[in-house]
């Protein structure tokens, strides 16, 4: 990243931060047009908890109903060598404020209050119905069966809000005893100036399994974990798949591809391999 960012940042940075300021389009919710916008620019999307191993598999799954209600905005899986972490997401529009218009006093807004509460309320309905999100997400978990743990998340309002000390020591203790990683909307931009963002693909659920709303970079493992009663691609997303050399006809045909996450069987692989590699193999 150059070192000084504000006269080289990207485009589709410039144009986050007017999104940010912006009012609404008619018609729009606020935080609608900002998830849209982190889809198609996944750089954006923050990862506020994660392990070394980053986010699994590459993907967060949008708008993931929780009940017959509740949705998360993005949810997504980050597994360690003894747990998998589920972490689901909440935006709330960049116009609200977390604290009260008094510029020196540290007292929180109702709205954003209530916008905690909200996700902590999810614990209650998660908890409840914990067999039937879990269900739900299993086609995208990791197939070892490491005890599952679920982890809430809000993004809310400008840090320029805590400009006052007194203001960081309320939201720093709001963040270390709320239970939910909390984090505002400038700082899904510090993550990506610091480099602790990837490109994602976006997914989405679909009847009995998931289909790709944003394909923004090639399936890690993917085809080696679902196949298409669990995975629902466009004739499209196929074409493009199988210029990139993926073996979409044998997935098609119900073949997992296991070999470099794009081929149903190693000689496939070797075919591809250098003339010596392929004599040493066939010799």
């Amino acid at each position: 990243m150059p070192p000084d960012f504000d006269n080289f940042e990207p485009t589709f940075i410039k144009n986050f931060r007017n999104l940010l300021t912006s009012a609404p389009a008619k018609g729009r919710q606020k935080e609608q047009e900002v998830q849209d916008y982190i889809e198609e620019h996944t750089l954006l999307f923050l990862p506020q908890f994660k392990t070394h191993k980053g986010i699994y598999g590459q993907r967060i799954v949008s708008k993931f109903k929780l009940g017959t209600e509740k949705v998360s905005d993005f949810t997504y899986v980050s597994i360690d060598s003894d747990t998998t972490n589920i972490v689901f997401v909440e935006l709330e529009s960049p116009l609200k404020t977390i604290f009260t218009n008094a510029a020196d006093k540290a007292a929180l807004n109702a709205k954003f209050t209530a916008a905690v509460q909200q996700v902590q309320g999810w614990r209650i309905l998660i908890e409840k119905n914990r067999a039937e999100v879990i269900k739900r997400l299993s086609p995208l978990l990791p197939s070892f069966s490491n005890p599952i743990q679920f982890k809430y998340a809000l993004i809310y309002g400008r840090s320029d809000e805590k400009s006052y000390e007194n203001r960081r020591e309320v939201f720093s203790d709001l963040k270390r005893n709320s239970g939910i990683l909390l984090n505002t909307y400038d700082n899904l931009i510090d993550a990506f100036k610091d480099d602790q963002t990837k490109e994602l693909n976006v997914m989405a659920h679909s009847g009995e399994g998931y289909r790709y709303k944003h394909l923004h970079l090639n399936p890690q493992n993917d085809f080696a974990q679902l196949l298409p009663d669990k995975l629902h691609l466009t004739k499209k997303q196929i074409a493009a798949l199988r210029r990139d050399g993926y073996e979409m006809d044998e997935w098609l045909k119900g073949k997992y591809l296991k070999f470099n996450s794009k081929y149903a069987t190693e000689e496939s692989v070797l075919k591809l391999a250098p003339p010596n590699i392929r004599a040493q193999r066939s010799g």
